[in-house]
């Protein structure tokens, strides 16, 4: 007779953490178990807050955010079980967490807690000391400023060559300064007014942006941003220096309506202005 292997038990499984992608706010930490079949939870933090950790709170902890969980699942659906539950909201396999919201130059530890297939509580707690050390911040913090917003029906493909791209939308333009000596220059358009740095500091801000920050010609420190009308966006822009260290984000609010709309030809005047400078250059 055949009979299928019993899954292995997860007090036995073992882990590895690697960090990559550090910055001054965070990193990547790639989880790799030793068992596939084993569930588990991972959470970083700076080391000094690691060493204070009371672990068998933790495991308490841990135990009743699966418990509400699971009866929450178990109202909708009676028949849930265990194993639903641990496939819907844990991990497992290798799993690529995001530390964030750190400070710069930090030492960072972390922990992963090992669950239960039948009760969903933790097995066993692992400890992972002085991972590694958040980036250091760098000196260069350039700025944006608004060089004037205007109608793509306006510009409709004369000045961009994509009068579809335009039509209906409005055209931001803003310009950085401040970036002498920076290695790379990279900014991006966000949606929402988020200038408020109290609110949304760089550090919680830097995972969410990491993905859609572009490259800054620094010969030509413009961008073009075709953007809804009466939608308040915010500007960002951030330098690296030659180690590679970013520093703050430049902002800007930017909100495009009909009434500060400009007079096109002054963005046509504009762009043949910067072209001319680049082929002069």
């Amino acid at each position: 007779t055949f009979r299928s292997l019993a899954a292995p038990d997860p007090e036995s499984t073992t882990f590895q953490i690697t960090a990559s992608d550090i910055s001054p706010y965070g990193f990547s930490a790639e989880v790799t178990p030793s068992e596939t079949t084993t569930y588990y939870t991972v959470k970083f933090m700076p080391t000094e807050e690691f060493k204070t950790l009371d672990f068998d709170q933790l495991t308490a902890d841990i135990n009743a955010g699966f418990d509400e969980m699971f009866a929450t699942s178990q109202m909708f659906d009676p028949n849930t079980t265990v194993a639903q539950v641990l496939s819907t909201y844990y991990y497992k396999g290798v799993f690529l967490a995001d530390a964030s919201g750190l400070t710069p130059e930090t030492a960072c530890s972390g922990f992963v807690a090992a669950l239960s297939v039948e009760t969903g509580h933790v097995v066993k707690i692992h400890k992972f000391e002085n991972i590694t050390t958040t980036g250091k911040l760098g000196n260069i913090n350039p700025s944006v400023e608004l060089i004037g917003y205007w109608s793509g029906d306006d510009e409709a493909g004369q000045i961009f060559g994509q009068p579809d791209a335009t039509r209906g939308k409005a055209i931001t333009v803003v310009k950085y300064s401040g970036f002498d000596g920076a290695r790379k220059l990279s900014a991006v358009m966000w949606w929402g007014e988020m200038t408020d740095v109290d609110q949304y500091p760089d550090a919680s801000l830097w995972s969410q942006l990491k993905a859609s920050w572009l490259e800054i010609d620094q010969s030509q420190p413009y961008s073009f941003y075709v953007v809804n009308w009466e939608e308040p966006q915010t500007a960002f822009v951030y330098a690296e220096d030659n180690d590679g260290n970013p520093g703050t984000f430049g902002r800007l609010s930017t909100l495009a309506t009909a009434e500060n709309k400009g007079d096109i030809q002054d963005l046509i005047d504009l762009v043949e202005q910067i072209n001319a400078t680049s082929k002069s250059s």
